[in-house]
């Protein structure tokens, strides 16, 4: 039997949920029940058989990424997802014994590809009131630290760091490399990617997975500057984005209106659900995403497992410390968030 590297020995495997979806009401994974823009959906249904047998090209798909953005084509790189592009920023920047500050719970490919790579994450705890933790963050960057990771708005927290202190910790981490990773932005209705100016170790990252309602394309991509750009292109595999996520991200991205139309229903269906949780006495924290934790405490795992026998799926996120008394419940559309808060308002009066 071949060996793998001995440093993989202590890593367990990130595995997906096992068995059929089909039939249950996903409110664990984060996707739009939006869907995709109609443009793009229109390109995949007339996709050419052609451009099956041809490999990809990225040229149009990084011209209208860069003009809406407002930056040069030199300074966007595309992945197979979001975590594609996650693992070409290790492979680029980081070497075995590397530090690596990351907010704590942060998306996990960021400390899964960081330890991949035999660096040393820096764990930063959230606290109990699940606000950013910005000074503790700043206590612990200092000379040795290579890299900085910010997810904002946070997943799985759902809150948001203020501008002037994502600048002060971009500030206190000047001679480090710097990710930002802005897949929930635009829930948010707020974008830092302006700070490129400020700040040339600044990478940030985009994901098609989210609004844009592409997660089963894979497509994301990098901002930044040229020389940051053209160190992950020396190490992105040149063929990894698929021509019909090329096609399909083109007519997605400059479908904006459509963009808006799914954050607008997304924000009220929000309030919805907070406004439900309530009438039941259930506790929600304010998001800037389009998921929602909700504090069922003590019973949190019975409400999972409860929830599930219903073919109502949630993500358990009460394995993290700081998340010990939640569950995190994308949003759905009004008759899915329906079916959620009447399902747990049946479930809470046998508890």
């Amino acid at each position: 039997m071949v060996k793998a590297r001995k440093h993989l020995d202590a890593f367990a495997p990130y595995l997906l949920p096992s068995g059929t979806w089909k039939g249950k009401l996903r409110l664990n994974m984060n996707e739009s029940h939006w869907h995709c823009s109609p443009k793009a959906l229109e390109v995949i249904r007339n996709f050419d058989p052609a451009d099956l047998s041809n490999y990809p090209q990225y040229g149009e798909l990084v011209e209208k990424i860069a003009v809406h953005h407002g930056v040069g084509t030199d300074q966007v790189v595309a992945g197979n997802g979001a975590d594609d592009v996650i693992t070409l920023i290790m492979e680029a920047f980081i070497e075995p014994g590397d530090e690596i500050v990351a907010q704590c719970p942060t998306y996990p490919m960021f400390p899964i590809m960081g330890r991949l790579k035999q660096g040393k994450i820096i764990d930063v705890p959230y606290g109990l009131d699940l606000k950013f933790p910005v000074e503790r963050m700043l206590d612990v960057i200092n000379d040795k630290t290579r890299m900085v990771t910010v997810v904002n708005p946070a997943n799985p927290a759902g809150t948001s760091i203020s501008r002037q202190d994502l600048i002060r910790i971009f500030e206190k981490a000047k001679n480090s490399i710097l990710i930002l990773d802005e897949a929930y932005s635009q829930y948010a209705g707020i974008t830092h990617i302006d700070l490129l100016s400020k700040f040339p170790n600044l990478i940030v990252i985009y994901s098609f997975a989210k609004v844009y309602g592409m997660a089963g394309l894979r497509l994301g991509y990098a901002v930044s500057h040229r020389q940051n750009i053209e160190a992950l292109q020396k190490v992105v595999l040149p063929l990894a984005v698929n021509s019909l996520a090329v096609k399909a991200g083109i007519q997605a991205i400059q479908d904006q209106d459509f963009v808006k139309k799914v954050v607008a229903e997304i924000r009220s269906e929000k309030e919805f659900l907070i406004a439900e949780a309530e009438k039941i006495g259930l506790e929600t924290v304010r998001s800037d995403t389009n998921f929602l934790l909700f504090k069922f405490g003590k019973h949190c795992l019975t409400m999972l497992a409860e929830l599930e026998n219903r073919n109502i799926l949630v993500r358990n996120t009460c394995k993290f410390p700081e998340l010990k008394d939640y569950l995190r419940v994308t949003i759905g559309r009004r008759n899915e968030n329906m079916q959620f808060i009447k399902a747990v308002a049946e479930i809470m009066k046998k508890l």
